[in-house]
């Protein structure tokens, strides 16, 4: 009985170095999917007010119809936040970053 309990957990450390070395190999591909992210939504983010008079030209809207315009697309900003606070408690950091990254890049894709 003692030989199949070594046994047993042998073999769940085993599984559990073979989870870690699995997490571990994901850290640096997470860093920099997150530091290209951070780069690229301030890029994203930004790019509206590179274009500014080739919209109010094209929409024919004066600059204050354009400053509410980029304030309601920066409202997400204000809600996304505290969504994005319990789903990272929930499914973890690790997780929750790579599938925030891929809903980024697909988005980014998108432009």
């Amino acid at each position: 009985a003692s030989v199949a309990g070594a046994a047993s957990a042998a073999a769940a450390a085993s599984a559990a170095a073979l989870r870690m070395h699995a997490l571990a190999a994901l850290r640096w591909p997470q860093l920099l999917l997150a530091c290209g992210f951070v780069i690229g939504s301030y890029l994203a983010y930004d790019a509206v007010g590179v274009v500014e008079d080739q919209l109010v030209a094209t929409l024919g809207v004066d600059a204050t119809r354009f400053a509410a315009l980029y304030s309601v697309y920066s409202l997400p900003n204000i809600v996304w936040p505290t969504v994005a606070g319990v789903l990272v408690d929930r499914y973890g950091s690790a997780h929750t970053s790579l599938a925030f990254l891929a809903v980024g890049a697909c988005g980014a894709l998108l432009v």
